[in-house]
């Protein structure tokens, strides 16, 4: 059996982030729930765990000069959901 859930970009970005709460801070939050939910099914005994991020574009500036401020938070919280 396979785990699958999306990524805590792409649930930021197809959702309606708080105005007063970067959008740094509250995908980091995203990561930090899902990476209890990555735990959870590793402890239910599976071992393929998939997680999507179909969005992260969807969120870069269209400028590449403003990337680097998108960029290591957007990596950063993905990685951060899938260490556990």
């Amino acid at each position: 059996m396979k785990g699958m859930l999306t990524g805590p970009v792409t649930i930021l970005n197809w959702s309606f982030p708080r105005a007063d709460v970067s959008k740094e801070v509250q995908c980091k939050q995203l990561a930090l729930a899902l990476r209890d939910e990555v735990c959870d099914l590793a402890k239910a005994g599976i071992f393929a765990i998939q997680v999507d991020e179909p969005a992260i574009r969807e969120g870069l500036p269209l400028r590449q000069v403003d990337w680097d401020a998108y960029l290591p938070w957007a990596v950063d919280s993905f990685k951060l959901s899938t260490a556990g």
